[in-house]
């Protein structure tokens, strides 16, 4: 009995040791986590490195406003070969689409209720203009050529006219002009331009092609690359908003072109003038250029009229007549069909003319408002970017539900 006491009172004491072996290290464990706050508080930013943290971020955010654009315009100007095709295709390819919208909205059941076949005709519809104005150019090219020695005779006479009314002691002379030519080096450039003409033009023609052939994908696409279907109905929103501004603004400039082209030639035609058709057709493509193009759209016929008459009526006639249409339809016609679709800082489109315009040359000229818009449209999506599209609008009036939420 002794012997089994022992053992009892023996097991008892292990026990109790235990039990206050980890009541201590519970206690132990309970102070260190007493002391973690204290410790990471400890570690908390002081003022001075906070200052420098955000200073940091700023020159990281400056650096990278100044880089980007930088390159940016570096990479588009010294590959414009590669990008302006591209982006010539992307604006025929919503050329296509918009007439192909406008062929569907025809009061016929054939074409309200066939997409196709209003594509189809859109695109049968460019095709044919395109090769109307091959040959319109390469008949005024043979016109030109039997008319310059007449040509020739009245551009001196207006050069020997000049020349007397600004006491010049030298008479300027065209044959002496074009003496100082070199008619070799012209020749080079010349048939160099032509050649990369051709090769973009085709370029574009591809593009448009697989552009067509593609366009039905692009909505799934979006959606496989941005995952979850809340954002990719996001994005698509952002997509029709930049397919609904650029369409109606080709859709509209293209318009007011045909209307103009018609106009000019009506009074060219009346006039008697010669190249009336093909001067009908540049001060039409002219008119895709905002401020500048209406300038070069009254100037270049309003030469030729001084150039093949003998009297200034036809001059003044020409001046006065495209002068008021160009007025008219820029300050009243085009305002009223786009609405508040092409909501540009009219300042800003002259800058966005002068950058692009030196970037892509005419091309760039004729695509910076719906370049332009397309950035507005992606700007106002972000609250970080939105000051930037405030700043392209006219009014800093950004349509609702522009910014994401």
């Amino acid at each position: 009995m002794c012997v089994l006491q022992g053992r009892l009172e023996h097991r008892i004491i292990i026990k109790e040791r235990a039990a206050r072996t980890t009541a201590g290290f519970a206690a132990s464990s309970g102070q260190a986590r007493t002391r973690e706050p204290t410790i990471h508080n400890s570690r908390a930013e002081t003022p001075m490195q906070q200052s420098q943290r955000t200073s940091t971020h700023g020159v990281v955010i400056f650096a990278c406003a100044l880089f980007i654009p930088i390159a940016c315009v570096f990479i588009l100007t010294y590959w414009r070969a590669i990008f302006m095709p591209i982006v010539l295709a992307v604006m025929v390819w919503y050329l296509i689409n918009a007439m192909a919208h406008a062929y569907t909205r025809v009061p016929f059941p054939i074409f309200r209720h066939s997409k196709k076949l209003g594509l189809l005709l859109s695109i049968c519809t460019v095709f044919l203009v395109g090769l109307g104005l091959f040959q319109l150019t390469m008949q005024s090219i043979g016109a030109a050529e039997a008319l310059y020695p007449t040509y020739e005779q009245k551009l001196d006479a207006l050069l020997v006219g000049i020349s007397t009314q600004l006491h010049l002691e030298k008479t300027l002379n065209i044959s002496q002009l074009l003496d100082r030519l070199d008619l070799s080096s012209v020749a080079s450039f010349i048939a160099s331009r032509t050649a990369g003409i051709v090769f973009t033009l085709l370029m574009v023609f591809f593009y448009v092609i697989f552009l067509l052939m593609q366009q039905r994908y692009f909505h799934d696409k979006v959606a496989l690359i941005v995952g979850s279907e809340e954002r990719a109905a996001s994005v698509d929103i952002v997509f029709r908003k930049i397919n609904k501004e650029i369409r109606t603004y080709i859709g509209v400039m293209a318009f007011l072109a045909v209307i103009t082209g018609l106009f000019t030639f009506v009074v060219l035609w009346w006039l008697g003038m010669d190249f009336a058709v093909l001067l009908s057709v540049v001060v039409a493509l002219f008119s895709f250029i905002p401020t500048l193009g209406t300038a070069f759209g009254i100037v270049v016929p309003s030469l030729m009229a001084l150039l093949q008459f003998d009297s200034y009526s036809p001059f003044f006639v020409v001046v006065i007549s495209l002068g008021t249409m160009q007025i008219v339809f820029n300050n009243y016609l085009q305002p009223k069909l786009m609405g508040r679709s092409m909501n540009l800082s009219p300042f800003l489109i002259l800058v966005s003319l002068a950058v692009w315009g030196w970037i892509w040359g005419i091309t760039g000229a004729v695509l910076c408002i719906p370049i332009t818009v397309s950035l507005m449209i992606v700007f106002a999506q972000f609250e970080t970017t939105r000051p930037i599209a405030v700043l392209l609008s006219m009014d800093g009036k950004l349509d609702a539900g522009q910014s994401e939420p």
